[in-house]
């Protein structure tokens, strides 16, 4: 009979500390399990049920404080949670006031 021979033992991954070295990439960052993505579908399909875009406006403009809460909670998830931007030049606080107000971006 034959002895076994090993490789040399990997070491933990120098980045996470955790795993191997040697182990492959994994799961590209971002990408979602396909338990999540079929959670995400189901969650569409009866948004579109109750209405779709109809509904969510009945519910900001309803009169019933739980519609409005659960509008603004909707909302809320959907928006993103930090928005960058870059503005070169000089502007003064006044000159955004009047453009926000005229609803001009620029």
């Amino acid at each position: 009979m034959k002895a076994k021979t090993y490789k040399k033992p990997l070491k933990p991954s120098p980045i996470s500390g955790v795993g191997f070295a040697g182990a492959g990439p994994g799961r590209a960052k971002g990408s979602k399990n396909a338990i999540s993505k079929q959670v995400v579908e189901d969650v569409f399909a009866v948004y579109e049920d109750l209405g779709g875009q109809d509904y969510l406006k009945k519910l900001a403009e309803s009169n019933d404080k739980h519609d409005r809460q659960l509008w603004a909670a909707i909302a809320a998830k959907l928006m993103p949670n930090k928005i960058e931007n870059e503005v070169t030049g000089s502007v003064t606080i006044d000159a955004l006031i009047i453009a926000a107000s005229e609803g001009d971006s620029e």
